[in-house]
């Protein structure tokens, strides 16, 4: 077996620091990939030694067809001809890092990326997750959001999730077919009274059967090809492991297909919003989407969206939790509720689900550990941790429990217990 070898001793003998460095290897570097990796190998080595930039003079074949050197070629058209040929800039492996100073920054002005959707920390450019349980409305969910982003009118409509300008969205579902797409959008279209203008804003891309995997080249190409010609602001994709064929276990390979959308975002500003499917049980926050802990590294804001107990008229009850908010948030939970026949997902007041007195009357007259008040809520009304937690402080701010703190006799440690208060109608 052949050993590999490194670079040859006499490369150190050259000051490449700061140079540019030309490299003429014979014609067929252009047609033999072998050849073609020496020349790349080269190129390599004198970036890693200072070189500023490096060129390829490329060599044509003579007149015959037969293969030219740089002495062939000399020899036979002169210093002149060689000027005279194109030059290709070979990259550079090593990224180009820049020192900012702290005065120089202090200096420098840097607006941050245009806000889009501020109480959820979304702004051009952005990387969203959508995380939930399979077929439970996250793509009905979208359809929606994609009406609200297109009209510029708030999220869900909901005054807080206020959407700074129209956007312009594109739309990939890849499980559904567009034919039932196409009808839950227009029944939501009809139900906002939203018109042709807002519908103009919104594309939805066809694959027509193919695979449109971030992965493949071709297909990414394809796809980023639509999205420029839509001029896209935002684009959903649902859901992510439709979009790629990697390992999703992998945080290698995970943030390796993420960061296939990065170069399109830095050009075009285009937000990207993806459907992710989370564990079938899961546990706390870092298992709210499945797969490598890189999905969830890789976006910036993240939302999870629970199914809930639904209402005595049937009505279906959702919990949307920003989950994730490094841009900052301030509509962290929702309850959502979807009528019978209805594709609209409306924001309803959690007192609605459960009421202060309720609160009162879980504590009894002996009080509790505020921890198993909570799990009483979220066991008698299907909530989640933190709508319970918001019924409690709702019934505290009416005096009608006091929160506290006690020694829990086997732990020997403080914790939060609450107890029945007064109340505004002055009940015990």
């Amino acid at each position: 077996m052949k050993e590999e070898t490194g670079p040859i001793d006499d490369l150190n003998l050259i000051k490449w620091q700061g140079r540019s460095v030309g490299i003429c290897f014979d014609s067929d570097s252009q047609t033999n990939p072998k050849v073609r990796e020496a020349r790349d190998a080269l190129a390599i080595q004198a970036y890693r030694r200072g070189a500023r930039n490096v060129f390829n003079i490329a060599l044509p074949f003579a007149q015959n067809g037969e293969k030219n050197g740089l002495d062939d070629f000399l020899q036979a058209h002169g210093v002149e001809a060689l000027l005279d040929l194109d030059i290709q800039e070979l990259p550079s492996p090593i990224p180009k890092i820049k020192l900012w100073t702290g005065p120089e920054l202090l200096a420098t002005l840097m607006e941050r990326p245009l806000a889009i959707v501020k109480a959820w920390g979304i702004r051009r450019g952005a990387k969203v997750i959508l995380t939930g349980a399979g077929g439970r409305g996250k793509s009905t969910l979208l359809l929606l959001i994609v009406c609200n982003l297109a009209a510029g009118q708030p999220l869900l409509g909901h005054a807080a999730l206020e959407v700074t300008s129209p956007q312009r969205v594109a739309v990939l579902m890849a499980e559904d077919a567009l034919s039932e797409i196409e009808f839950r959008w227009e029944r939501q279209m009809s139900e906002l009274g939203y018109r042709r203008d807002v519908a103009e804003r919104i594309a939805f891309l066809d694959s027509q059967g193919a695979r449109i995997s971030l992965t493949n080249e071709d297909a990414r190409q394809a796809l980023f090809a639509q999205l420029r010609h839509h001029r896209a602001d935002v684009c959903i994709l649902d859901p992510l492991v439709a979009v790629h064929d990697a390992d999703e276990n992998s945080n290698v390979a995970m943030r390796g297909v993420l960061d296939q959308l990065t170069p399109f975002q830095e050009e075009t500003g285009c937000s990207f919003i993806l459907a992710h499917h989370e564990p079938k049980a899961p546990e706390n926050n870092s298992a709210a989407s499945r797969g490598a802990s890189a999905i969830r590294d890789w976006c910036r804001t993240m939302l999870r969206l629970s199914p809930q107990k639904p209402s005595s008229d049937g009505s279906q009850r959702f919990q949307l939790e920003l989950d994730k908010a490094n841009y900052g948030g301030t509509v962290w939970s929702l309850m959502l509720e979807r009528e019978q026949d209805s594709y609209l997902f409306v924001p309803i007041d959690p007192e609605e689900v459960i009421t202060p007195r309720e609160v009162w009357e879980l504590v009894g007259p002996e009080g509790q550990w505020v921890d198993d008040v909570k799990k009483s809520i979220m066991e008698k009304r299907s909530v989640s941790e933190s709508t319970a937690y918001r019924a409690i402080k709702k019934a505290e701010e009416l005096k009608l429990v006091v929160t506290g703190q006690r020694i829990n006799a086997q732990t020997k440690r403080s914790k939060s217990y609450v107890t029945r208060g007064a109340g505004p109608e002055g009940e015990e």
